[in-house]
This record gives C-alpha cells, sequence and structure tokens, in this order.
C-alpha cells in the first residue's frame, strides 16, 4: 500500500523510491491517502508516478508482465517468510498468457 510507504519513508534505501515519495503531493492519514474516497483513488487519471505501476515499471526498465512476475515472485517469497497463510500466494500460472 502506497500509505504504508510513505509512513516509514526513512527506512527505504531505494534511491528511485525515495524520488517518487518526495514527489508524492497527497497527505496520508494512517496509511490511507486523503484520495481514496469510497475505498476508490479520486484521481486515478491523474494519480502520481508512485501509484502508477505501468510508469513505475517503465521507469525501472521492465515491460509489465515481467515487473508484475516480478513482484509478485517476491510477494510470494515474503509470505512464505513469514510464515502467512498459503491462500495468500500469488498464482504464478496466471502470467504465463502475459507475453
Amino acid at each position: 500500500m502506497v500509505g504504508d510507504i510513505l509512513d516509514n519513508k526513512d527506512k527505504v534505501e531505494d534511491p528511485l523510491t525515495k524520488q517518487l515519495i518526495d514527489e508524492f503531493p497527497y497527505v496520508t492519514h494512517a496509511g490511507v491517502c486523503e484520495k481514496l474516497v469510497d475505498n476508490k483513488c479520486s484521481v486515478y487519471e491523474d494519480r502520481p508516478t508512485l501509484c502508477d505501476i505501468t510508469k513505475v515499471a517503465t521507469l525501472r526498465g521492465f515491460d509489465l508482465p515481467t515487473y508484475y512476475r516480478l513482484n509478485a515472485t517476491l510477494c510470494n517469497s515474503w509470505i512464505q517468510l513469514n510464515k502467512l497463510d498459503k491462500s495468500f500466494l500469488i498464482n504464478m500460472e496466471q502470467f504465463d498468457d502475459f507475453n
């Protein structure tokens, strides 16, 4: 969640993420962006780069399918490392049709 990243920005080491955090124009309260209204982004069409996975993937030098796959792999590793319920694991087969 973007709000969690913003609330813990002092722990971020990645230079690109730090830059995107510094450019984030909205306030968060307890991990929730002020632009989240009825559980939807009220500025979605003009959202900040930090919230736009397509732009972030491009800035990181990835095509979108590869970036999705990479993030899903990292999420699954985190879930397993923290011994969370296996129902949270992302089915990696869904990415087979991306290419």
